[in-house]
């Protein structure tokens, strides 16, 4: 059976550009936990740097809520 986090680390070495990685950060729950194991495998690298990439397209009342969510998450994550 394959570990689903060795092989998305497998697959960040391979797509790392310069060290650095980018999630698309929407804060749902896909997104969210694509964005922990990144966050789990870059502790483990020094050399990669890892961002979060959130849009806000404003397009709905609680686009703001969601700005929030995203930025804490990231925080948390360091």
């Amino acid at each position: 059976m394959i570990d689903p986090e060795s092989a998305f680390s497998e697959v960040l070495m391979r797509r790392a550009s310069g060290g650095r990685v980018a999630v698309a950060l929407s804060g749902g729950l896909d997104s969210m936990v694509l964005l922990d194991v990144a966050a789990k495998f870059s502790v483990t690298q020094e050399s990669l740097r890892l961002e979060a990439i959130h849009l806000h397209h404003g397009l709905r009342p609680n686009a703001d809520g969601w700005v929030a969510h995203c930025q804490r998450e990231c925080e948390k994550r360091g």
